[in-house]
Protein backbone atom coordinates (compact mmCIF):
# COMPACT_ATOMS: atom_id res chain seq x y z
CA UNK A 1 0.00 0.00 0.00
CA UNK A 2 2.96 2.28 1.01
CA UNK A 3 4.30 1.77 -2.60
CA UNK A 4 1.33 2.84 -4.21
CA UNK A 5 1.20 5.95 -2.39
CA UNK A 6 4.73 6.49 -3.22
CA UNK A 7 3.05 5.69 -7.34
CA UNK A 8 0.51 8.22 -6.74
CA UNK A 9 2.12 11.24 -5.04
CA UNK A 10 5.09 10.90 -8.55
CA UNK A 11 2.00 10.26 -11.00
CA UNK A 12 -0.24 12.85 -9.47
CA UNK A 13 2.63 15.60 -9.29
CA UNK A 14 3.78 14.77 -13.31
CA UNK A 15 0.66 14.18 -14.96
CA UNK A 16 -2.34 14.06 -12.97
CA UNK A 17 -2.38 17.61 -11.97
CA UNK A 18 -2.02 18.60 -15.85
CA UNK A 19 -4.39 16.62 -17.06
CA UNK A 20 -3.79 17.67 -20.64
CA UNK A 21 -0.80 15.86 -20.47
CA UNK A 22 -1.95 12.56 -19.46
CA UNK A 23 -2.19 9.97 -22.26
CA UNK A 24 -5.25 8.34 -22.65
CA UNK A 25 -8.52 8.41 -23.76
CA UNK A 26 -10.80 11.94 -23.26
CA UNK A 27 -13.23 9.99 -20.97
CA UNK A 28 -10.46 9.30 -18.37
CA UNK A 29 -9.55 12.78 -18.61
CA UNK A 30 -12.93 14.41 -17.26
CA UNK A 31 -12.88 11.75 -14.92
CA UNK A 32 -10.03 12.52 -13.49
CA UNK A 33 -10.77 15.73 -13.06
CA UNK A 34 -14.36 15.27 -11.74
CA UNK A 35 -12.49 12.47 -8.99
CA UNK A 36 -10.31 15.82 -8.12
CA UNK A 37 -13.89 17.94 -7.37
CA UNK A 38 -15.92 14.89 -5.78
CA UNK A 39 -13.52 12.52 -4.18
CA UNK A 40 -15.31 13.61 -1.08
CA UNK A 41 -18.47 12.04 -2.07
CA UNK A 42 -19.40 8.93 -2.57
CA UNK A 43 -18.06 7.88 -5.80
CA UNK A 44 -17.25 4.29 -6.85
CA UNK A 45 -15.99 2.06 -9.90
CA UNK A 46 -19.76 2.00 -10.91
CA UNK A 47 -20.88 5.35 -11.00
CA UNK A 48 -17.67 6.59 -12.85
CA UNK A 49 -17.57 3.66 -15.37
CA UNK A 50 -21.74 4.71 -15.93
CA UNK A 51 -20.44 8.51 -16.28
CA UNK A 52 -17.48 7.76 -18.54
CA UNK A 53 -19.88 5.65 -20.37
CA UNK A 54 -18.10 2.23 -20.63
CA UNK A 55 -18.18 -0.91 -18.94
CA UNK A 56 -16.65 -1.20 -15.05
CA UNK A 57 -14.16 -3.84 -16.47
CA UNK A 58 -12.69 -1.46 -19.35
CA UNK A 59 -12.70 2.13 -16.90
CA UNK A 60 -10.97 -0.29 -14.34
CA UNK A 61 -8.31 -1.62 -16.43
CA UNK A 62 -7.71 1.70 -18.72
CA UNK A 63 -7.55 3.57 -15.04
CA UNK A 64 -4.81 0.94 -13.82
CA UNK A 65 -2.77 1.23 -16.78
CA UNK A 66 -2.73 5.13 -16.57
CA UNK A 67 -2.45 5.79 -13.07
CA UNK A 68 -0.67 2.63 -11.86
CA UNK A 69 -3.50 1.56 -9.03
CA UNK A 70 -7.03 0.73 -8.97
CA UNK A 71 -10.38 3.21 -8.54
CA UNK A 72 -10.81 2.46 -4.79
CA UNK A 73 -7.07 2.70 -3.73
CA UNK A 74 -6.59 5.81 -5.80
CA UNK A 75 -9.85 7.42 -4.30
CA UNK A 76 -8.70 6.43 -0.60
CA UNK A 77 -5.48 7.77 -0.93
CA UNK A 78 -6.80 11.23 -1.93
CA UNK A 79 -9.06 11.10 0.99
CA UNK A 80 -6.37 10.04 3.09
CA UNK A 81 -4.02 13.12 1.94
CA UNK A 82 -6.86 15.74 2.34
CA UNK A 83 -7.86 14.21 6.01
CA UNK A 84 -3.85 14.82 6.94
CA UNK A 85 -4.12 18.26 5.32
CA UNK A 86 -7.49 19.05 7.36
CA UNK A 87 -5.57 17.85 10.37
CA UNK A 88 -2.97 20.11 9.89
CA UNK A 89 -4.40 23.43 8.91
CA UNK A 90 -7.86 22.97 10.67
CA UNK A 91 -8.95 22.49 14.71
CA UNK A 92 -11.55 20.67 13.73
CA UNK A 93 -12.43 17.14 15.52
CA UNK A 94 -10.50 13.85 14.07
CA UNK A 95 -14.81 12.54 13.58
CA UNK A 96 -15.73 15.74 11.62
CA UNK A 97 -12.30 15.86 9.02
CA UNK A 98 -13.46 11.58 8.34
CA UNK A 99 -16.85 12.74 7.44
CA UNK A 100 -15.97 16.04 5.40
CA UNK A 101 -13.47 13.30 3.41
CA UNK A 102 -16.04 11.05 2.57
CA UNK A 103 -15.63 8.57 5.55
CA UNK A 104 -19.07 7.00 7.01
CA UNK A 105 -17.22 5.06 9.97
CA UNK A 106 -14.37 6.90 12.29
CA UNK A 107 -12.56 2.92 12.80
CA UNK A 108 -12.64 2.67 8.79
CA UNK A 109 -10.80 6.16 8.84
CA UNK A 110 -8.79 5.35 11.22
CA UNK A 111 -7.63 2.06 9.80
CA UNK A 112 -7.26 3.38 6.55
CA UNK A 113 -5.23 6.66 8.04
CA UNK A 114 -2.84 4.10 10.10
CA UNK A 115 -2.23 1.62 6.85
CA UNK A 116 -1.61 4.19 4.59
CA UNK A 117 0.89 6.92 6.83
CA UNK A 118 2.01 4.33 9.43
CA UNK A 119 0.33 6.70 12.17
CA UNK A 120 -3.22 7.75 14.18
CA UNK A 121 -5.09 10.89 12.87
CA UNK A 122 -4.69 12.16 16.27
CA UNK A 123 -1.12 11.34 16.54
CA UNK A 124 -0.24 12.73 12.82
CA UNK A 125 -1.90 16.23 14.18
CA UNK A 126 0.19 16.59 17.65
CA UNK A 127 2.87 16.03 15.88
CA UNK A 128 2.59 18.88 13.60
CA UNK A 129 1.40 20.84 16.48
CA UNK A 130 4.65 19.64 18.22
CA UNK A 131 6.80 21.00 15.07
CA UNK A 132 5.15 24.02 14.79
CA UNK A 133 5.30 25.36 18.85
CA UNK A 134 9.38 24.06 18.47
Amino acid sequence: MREEIKSYRGSLASSLLTADSLVGPVWMREILLYIDQHFCEDIGLKSLSKQAAVTPAHFSRVFKQLIGMNITTYIMTKRIFRAKQLLLESDASVSTIAQRCGFERLPHFHAMFKRMLGTTPTASRNLSVHFRKN
